[in-house]
């Protein structure tokens, strides 16, 4: 029995200390950036893109080249660089403050007379109404 709680003791300090050390090498926070793209991209049904992601712990998040397309194939928000300080991660993660830069938003009409934001700012909202984001 004192080995059994030694051992899940051990575990309990040394899991999260393995897993914030790997969460610190760079390839495996674009490895995580990548699949949340695809994630977003597969949920929206429209080419979400993130090209690096540097998160500094405890609190900084840094990401570069974040992309969307709207439904007509067309850039509808790039953002060259992004900072964000995490305030929390209960439920979701929580930013604190977020600077962007270099930004260009391309807001046009799309072809059904529907202005190609909040096409989709819609589907992002029925997905998460129903459960499915």
């Amino acid at each position: 029995m004192g080995k059994l709680l030694s051992a899940a003791l051990l575990l309990l300090i040394i899991f999260p200390i393995a897993l914030s050390l790997t969460l610190d090498i760079p390839a495996v926070q674009n490895f995580v950036a990548h699949k949340a793209a695809e994630f977003a991209s597969e949920k929206l049904d429209t080419k979400v893109g993130i090209d690096k992601l540097n998160v500094s712990l405890p609190n900084k998040v840094n990401v570069y080249g974040f992309y969307v397309e709207d439904y007509q194939r067309d850039t509808l928000l790039y953002v060259d660089h992004l900072k964000a300080n995490i305030t929390g991660v209960d439920g979701g993660i929580s930013f604190g403050s977020a600077r962007a830069e270099k930004v260009k938003l391309y807001l046009v009409e799309s072809p059904n007379g529907v202005i190609n934001i909040k096409e989709v700012v819609d589907r992002f909202a029925k997905k998460k109404k129903e459960g499915k984001f």
